[in-house]
């Protein structure tokens, strides 16, 4: 579940956060990708928006990198179970 009761050990910024990096070195010839969804090969994102009527809660599913869909709850301060 998605919502105010989210474990602490969760993460919830106020501002923007990196979760993917992408380094290239032209010199050497190489690149790689760093940083949570580097290393993810599927999972969720939990958010948190403000609207008009309070805070929303929802969720996008990624798998390496793309997001493959996503919804939110229309309720304010109501939790949303990822994937639903």
């Amino acid at each position: 579940m998605i919502g105010p009761d989210s474990a602490t050990n969760d993460f919830w910024w106020a501002r923007q956060v990196s979760l993917v990096t992408h380094c290239w070195s032209p010199a050497n010839g190489t690149s790689r990708v760093i940083d949570p969804l580097a290393t993810m090969t599927q999972g969720y994102i939990g958010i948190r928006f403000w609207n008009a009527d309070g805070i929303h809660y929802g969720w996008i599913r990624i798998r390496e990198m793309v997001v493959l869909d996503w919804a939110y709850e229309t309720r304010a301060g109501t939790p949303i179970k990822a994937g639903a």
